[in-house]
């Protein structure tokens, strides 16, 4: 699967309010740009490499080097490895990874103070307790 149709695949199961989605757009625009060009890579990848198989037995050697050189530096692997982490830090900005979902869910359990809710009998005592006593 290719990384554009994954990422579309993902962002079509985003179940948020209009307003979210529309500020999140220019995120949602970022990934798809990395996911293209990541894809993007692998295609550069093949042609630079047939390229390459044509010109050696005709070239010069110093200048087969210098062109090898280039063409290794916009190998897929070094465009993912580039792309990669931006890429998922766009999808755990947008809550599409497991990581950002377990966050998500800890901070909607997550009582005021920031502290994990606690609905054990005794907590149930203290906050009746707390809104008797201060009216809170």
């Amino acid at each position: 699967m290719s990384m554009i149709l994954a990422v579309e695949t993902a962002l079509k199961t985003l179940t948020e309010d209009s307003d979210q989605q529309k500020r999140d757009i220019a995120v949602k625009h970022l990934a798809r740009q990395y996911a293209a060009s990541i894809d993007e890579a692998e295609q550069v990848e093949i042609k630079a490499a047939a390229i390459l198989r044509e010109i050696r037995p005709w070239c010069d050697p110093a200048l087969y080097n210098r062109i090898e050189a280039v063409f290794s530096k916009i190998e897929r692997a070094q465009v993912l490895a580039s792309l990669g982490p931006k890429l998922q830090s766009a999808l755990v900005e947008l809550g599409m990874t497991p990581r950002a979902r377990a966050d998500a869910k800890k901070k909607a359990g997550a009582g005021s103070n920031g502290q994990a809710a606690d609905n054990s009998p005794l907590a149930k005592a203290r906050a009746a307790y707390k809104n008797r006593v201060h009216g809170a």
